[in-house]
């Protein structure tokens, strides 16, 4: 039979070993969260970096819009958004503003 120490040690050896094979683990996680999050990064940067421009829609792009809106309103935001040169918040905006830019026009 093995004596009490001995079996203390062997338990010892074997949680290191299993806590080594763990940190192993996680820094391969952590890894690949990394990359990902660099993944991330990159994507973002590699956007089109100029500024766009701001410009104010007339009345009338407004109503065009709405009216682009009433006729397919299944249609994307930025579809539009592309067509006029705005952000696609920008047509949100218009098309929830709606019923006072028919009113003006």
């Amino acid at each position: 039979a093995l004596k009490p120490s001995i079996l203390h040690d062997n338990a010892r050896q074997s949680a290191y070993k299993g806590a080594v094979g763990e940190d192993r683990n996680q820094e391969e996680g952590l890894k690949t969260k990394e990359k990902s999050n660099a993944n991330m990064v990159a994507r973002i940067f590699s956007r089109d970096k100029t500024k766009r421009k701001r410009r104010r829609l007339t009345m009338k792009e407004q109503y065009d819009i709405v009216q682009i809106f009433d006729k397919n309103p299944k249609l994307g935001h930025s579809v539009v958004a592309e067509q006029y040169g705005i952000a696609r918040t920008t047509v949100s905006t218009v098309l929830k503003r709606k019923d006072l830019i028919k009113m003006e026009i």
